[in-house]
């Protein structure tokens, strides 16, 4: 991404590959966790914002949420109002919401909080 504008989060994204096999199957947490938190090291440095992307079952069970709260959480949560105990600033309500114009399921998402400049080198 080094030479685009890009003011909005980039993502540390891990899930598991339902019906198929991954070189990362059988991680643990703790593996899980330095591998999201390197990743935002390595994003925060280049001068964008990062994000750990879950949902609740990998937020509890395939992180160690708490080494990682210096970095902004993305939940991903389909009901009517969150439930997660921890704090987050990106909120994916569906996965089944339509849009004019492109054909099929659409993500739909809340910010609670603005990302409109870049982060200073070592802060968020």
């Amino acid at each position: 991404i080094q030479g685009y504008d890009v003011t909005y989060p980039v993502a540390f994204d891990w899930e598991f590959i339902a019906g198929d096999t991954a070189r990362t199957d059988g991680m643990e947490p703790e593996a899980i966790t330095r591998c999201a938190g390197a990743f935002c090291d390595m994003i925060r440095e280049a001068g964008y914002h990062p994000v750990v992307y879950f949902n609740q079952d990998l937020g509890y069970l395939s992180y160690q949420l708490d080494r990682l709260t210096d970095y902004t959480f993305w939940l991903a949560e389909y009901n009517a109002r969150p439930s997660f105990f921890y704090h987050f600033d990106l909120w994916q309500y569906t996965h089944t919401a339509s849009v004019p114009g492109i054909e099929g399921n659409v993500d739909m998402n809340l910010a609670f909080r603005e990302f409109d400049e870049k982060p200073q080198h070592g802060e968020e």
